[in-house]
């Protein structure tokens, strides 16, 4: 049985090395897309990859960074792309795409008497309950820690776009990062959170233990030549 796993190992790594001398790249390529961020991906990157090399197929799933990291370690999927802070892990290595700032929606006849100018400070929320979602509460909470308070938080979800919804509550701030927050409700505001250090790179990543597939070599290598 271990003779015949080997052959059949061997055989999957010949398929994958022919496949890089074929002159028209095909196969299927695996791809986990943050929900909040698939317009974008697509735009950018799926759909001029696809007219690039058209004998590829594309099989995509929509996923929170916490739900890619365990696609990836599980050979579930070949690469994702995350439109939240990458927490550290040495088992993957990663491409920044988009840089992203940060904004905090309110409603416009809010009872917290949250009327912004054009830009504020962590410092200006906090006393105000926050709604986020988990890809940013740790850098949020880090950098309101590092100023000496901690956020008020009253709802985490798993995407922007929920956090943002709940915003609608006009007792409540959601603080979304900008894709988040780009087809708000006619009842929302929103103001750019200025920090030095509050953004993040939308990043696409891949695990340093399973081999890289030709398709998704060529694919890397499309992403590092058209990044905005």
């Amino acid at each position: 049985l271990r003779r015949a796993q080997e052959i059949c190992q061997a055989e999957a790594s010949l398929s994958l090395d022919l496949q890089t001398y074929k002159q028209n790249l095909d196969g299927t390529l695996r791809i986990s897309v943050s929900n909040a961020a698939s317009n974008i991906f697509m735009d950018n990157l799926l759909l001029p990859f696809s007219q690039t090399y058209p004998g590829v197929n594309f099989q995509i799933h929509e996923e929170a960074v916490s739900e890619q990291i365990i696609s990836l370690k599980n050979n579930l999927i070949d690469v994702a792309y995350a439109n939240a802070p990458l927490p550290e892990n040495d088992s993957f290595n990663y491409l920044t795409m988009q840089k992203e700032q940060f904004y905090a929606v309110y409603h416009k006849n809010n009872t917290l008497n949250f009327h912004p100018n054009d830009r504020i400070t962590l410092k200006e929320l906090q006393n105000l309950p926050i709604c986020c979602n988990y890809g940013c509460y740790n850098l949020l909470n880090n950098l309101c820690s590092a100023q000496g308070f901690s956020p008020q938080i009253r709802l985490i979800s798993t995407t922007g776009t929920t956090a943002t919804k709940f915003a609608e509550n006009s007792s409540v701030v959601a603080v979304v990062s900008e894709v988040s927050c780009k087809h708000i409700s006619d009842n929302l505001e929103k103001v750019l959170i200025k920090e030095e250090n509050f953004i993040y790179y939308q990043t696409l990543f891949w695990s340093k233990q399973n081999r890289i597939i030709p398709i998704l070599d060529k694919f890397i290598e499309f992403a590092k030549n058209n990044r905005k």
